[in-house]
């Protein structure tokens, strides 16, 4: 679904005090997606599409996301757990083709969900 050329970033990952992402060429994008599912343990993601919109060849999509990943990874003391938040992804296509994908994620949001979490199981033992 990418293009070649494709581009994609996340202005918002400076919410952790790092980089925003911007990735060039298909092959980049997917080797740091499937980097980072090894790293999180990402088991699954589930999307729903709360809105969408088209515009001036832009399509504007607001989601919720629930992504199962392992707890230890947030520090929360359970196997895998699941992280609920909102994305709102604006996608240009040329030719079929995923060309630019830019994301703005609710971290702050999925934090206060961590945050529940961890109150709720624990925090994971270090030593794991």
């Amino acid at each position: 679904m990418l293009a070649d050329d494709a581009r994609y970033s996340d202005p918002t990952m400076i919410y952790f005090d790092r980089p925003a992402i911007d990735l060039s060429g298909a092959d980049a994008i997917v080797a740091f997606w499937r980097s980072a599912s090894e790293e999180s343990g990402t088991s699954s993601i589930q999307y729903n599409v709360k809105k969408c919109f088209e515009t001036a060849g832009y399509y504007v999509v607001h989601l919720e996301i629930a992504v199962g990943l392992a707890g230890a990874f947030w520090n929360v003391a359970k196997d895998s757990i699941t992280v609920e938040g909102g994305v709102t992804s604006v996608i240009r296509i040329r030719d079929g083709k995923i060309v630019e994908h830019d994301d703005y994620v609710d971290y702050a949001g999925a934090l206060r969900f961590i945050d529940q979490l961890r109150n709720q199981y624990g925090a994971a033992d270090p030593a794991s």
